[in-house]
Parts: C-alpha cells; structure tokens; sequence
C-alpha cells in the first residue's frame, strides 16, 4: 500500500476522531477587519494569508476570528510542509503526529485575540486542520505551485462557513438553522459562485469533501451558538474559589513536605483549607449557599490534596505536575456542567453527571493540551471527585431540580 493510499484511510479515520468545536458566543455586529498578514516558512518561503470577509449579514465578529485562526494556521503548516514535499512519509507524519498542528492554532489565537472556549473545541479545529491538508495531498504532490491551488480551496471553504453562518444565523427555529447546516444544495450553488471569482474549478470529490469537512464545522458552530452558552457565571466563581484554595494550601504545605505526618494533619485537621476557602469567597465575591455545600467543598481539597501525596513525596516541580491535574479535573467539572445543562430532563442531567466514557473521552482531550499523561489510577481519581463535584451542582443548580428529584416527588405524594 503506497503513501497516498495510506493517507486517504488516514482522512477517514480523522473524520471519526474530529470533535465539537466552540468559542465565545457574541451577538453584536461585528467590527473585524484584520489586515494582510504574512508569514516566513521554513527554507525562507513567503506567502500571504489575504482574506476579505464576507460583507452581507456580516458574520458574527468571533467566527470571523475562529475562521482566521483555523486557515490562517492551515495556510501557515501548509508552506512549511513544502520542503518534506519529497519524503512523502515524513510529511504524512508532520501532519499527523507532531505538535506543529496544535501550535500553530495556538499562535494565531494569540494572534487573532480569539481563544477556543475548551480544550475539545481547540482539538476540533486542529482534527478539520488534519484533513484539510491530507486530502488535497492524496490527490497530488505537494509543489509550490499546488500550494497556491490548495490556497484557493482553503479560501472557498472559509467563506462557504463563513456565509453559511449568516444563513444560519436568519433562520427562527432550531430545527431550521440544523437543517440549513446539512443543506448541501446550497452550499453546492454557492460553491459554483466563488469557482469563478477564483477562476478555479474544483473536482466533484473536492466539492464533496470541501461540503462535508464544513457541515463539521456548522455543526460544531450549531452546537456553540444554538444549544448553550459558556458555563454559568456562579460555576465559574466557584470552581475559582476551590481551585485557587486547592493551589493556595498546597504552596502552603511545601515547607512541611520532609515531614509526611505534620503535613497530613495540617491537611485533615487545621482549619488552614476552610479559611482559604472563605479567603477567595470573598475575593471572588462568591457565597455557598449554606455550610454544607462550604464543607463538602473543603472536603473536595482535602482528596484534591492527598491523593497526588499519597503517590509521591512533595516537591517544588511536582507540585506544578499537581497544578496540572488541578487544570483537567477544573476543566472537567466546567465542561461537564455545560453538557448537564444541555440536558432537558432531571434523569438525564443526573445521567451526564455520571457518565465516565465521556468524562475519560475528555481527559484524553486535555491531556493532550497540558503535555501530561494521567495514571488509570489518576483518571480513575479525577473521576471520582468530579462526579461528587457534579453531584453537589446538580443539587444547587438545576433549575427542575425541587419539581422532579425523586424525593420531592415522593413527598409530594404522600401530603
């Protein structure tokens, strides 16, 4: 089986692994004007990323910028696959297994001043950057001629998304902008428009797979600014308040870490963790709802704190390996409210707090984003304090919550 055949299975196995994308959802119109940028490559190869957005709607500011930062970053590691264009294999590899996808995404969102709302959403982008190049490259060598080509339908597929957002964006039902997103009869008529404004004709199969790499990105845009916004304000402020007392206490415990029982016991019976706590309420302006929720918090850092020690002695460079696990399970937490809030029914969001495939699915999302690989023991772990942390939400914030917690409902049957 030669290279290109290779990477052809390669591109549909990539469509299995491309995930939800996200960013911030704004509604305002939209000021965004970015100016030509250019880029220098390796082997001192020039090009320029020049795109004019598309005037009519206009499309909102941050998909404007999400765009940017994904073709803008396909364009970039485009020219600087150019001189692997003969070792077919390493530039296969460049693709799929190094780190300059992902870096480059990274860059440009520092660029455009856009940040993907989570780690899923960035590896999202980075899956429809992957396809993006390995497709054009199964059908011919990589020149630099082709590179031109290759610009031409990165610029067509841009502005499909981009314009399809728009329509999307008119219509009054969710039932209708999903359909708009799968309409492939109009993203074929359009597609026969910018042809000729960029006197290019492309294949039925180019045509095919620039329609089906971009109703994963509609879809992904669906879920973001249709299903639900970013996580509530008070999750935030409260995943703040643990997560800063959790760092906080264990800074704090470094100097004791020669002495494991003076350091257990400022863990499990000082009132150090309770008075961060209160500490970064305040600074937080946040307020549990009563002492329980306080302490079941407290009791959270405690088994945040001990279970990284149990496995290894305390020291300055693991306590910023702890930090990282600390980032993936807040993470977690954070975007597994989201999912719960997405759904309708009390069993349901009672389900998605449970749900360990998805939690795991996630991890292995975020491991990738903080260069760390968790122990199954660790997983296992971040799980389990997680699923009490989500426990303790669905009991504060789910709105349906007193109406349909078994419970109440059997109280209610006896009165």
């Amino acid at each position: 089986m030669n290279i290109y055949t290779f990477i052809q299975i390669q591109i549909f196995v990539i469509y299995a692994l491309i995930k939800c994308a996200a960013g911030s959802s704004k509604n305002q119109a939209p000021s965004y004007n970015p100016q030509v940028q250019k880029t220098i490559t390796v082997g001192d190869k020039t090009y320029q990323y020049k795109y004019d957005h598309y005037k009519s709607g206009p499309p909102r500011e941050e998909v404007m910028k999400w765009l940017d930062v994904e073709f803008h970053a396909s364009t970039d590691v485009l020219y600087h696959l150019l001189p692997l264009a003969k070792d077919p294999w390493k530039l296969f590899n460049e693709i799929e297994y190094s780190e300059r996808i992902y870096d480059t995404v990274r860059e440009y969102e520092d660029k455009y001043k856009f940040k993907f709302r989570d780690e899923e959403a960035r590896e999202s982008c980075v899956e429809r950057i992957k396809g993006r190049l390995l497709y054009p490259l199964y059908l011919e060598p990589l020149t630099e001629d082709y590179c031109k080509t290759i610009q031409k339908y990165f610029w067509i597929e841009e502005r499909l998304e981009e314009e399809m957002t728009v329509k999307m964006d008119r219509e009054e039902t969710y039932q209708d902008k999903k359909a708009m997103s799968k309409n492939e009869d109009e993203m074929k008529r359009l597609i026969s428009i910018y042809e000729k404004g960029r006197s290019i004709k492309l294949s039925d199969d180019m045509i095919h797979f620039t329609i089906s790499i971009a109703k994963v990105f509609l879809e992904d845009y669906l879920k973001l600014y249709t299903e639900s916004g970013p996580p509530r304000e008070e999750v935030m402020k409260w995943l703040d308040v643990e997560f800063h007392a959790s760092t906080d206490v264990l800074y704090h415990l470094l100097p004791l870490a020669k002495d494991p029982w003076k350091l257990f016991n400022e863990i499990e019976y000082s009132e150090r963790i309770y008075d961060t706590v209160r500490e970064y309420e305040d600074k937080y302006k946040f307020k549990f709802r009563d002492e329980e929720a306080r302490e079941s918090c407290v009791e959270r850092i405690k088994g945040r704190l001990l279970y990284p020690l149990y496995l290894e002695p305390l020291t300055e460079d693991y306590c910023k390996t702890i930090q990282k696990y600390f980032w993936i399970e807040e993470r977690l937490e954070e975007e597994m409210t989201v999912k719960m809030d997405r759904e309708e029914t009390y069993q349901d969001k009672k389900a998605m707090s449970k749900n360990e495939d998805e939690m795991k699915r996630l991890i292995s999302i975020y491991e990738k984003g903080r260069s760390i690989k968790l122990s199954d023991d660790m997983i296992h772990f971040t799980i389990s304090i997680a699923k009490v942390f989500l426990e303790d939400y669905l009991k504060l914030y789910t709105e349906v919550y007193d109406k349909l917690s078994p419970t109440n409902n059997d109280k209610t049957k006896q009165k």
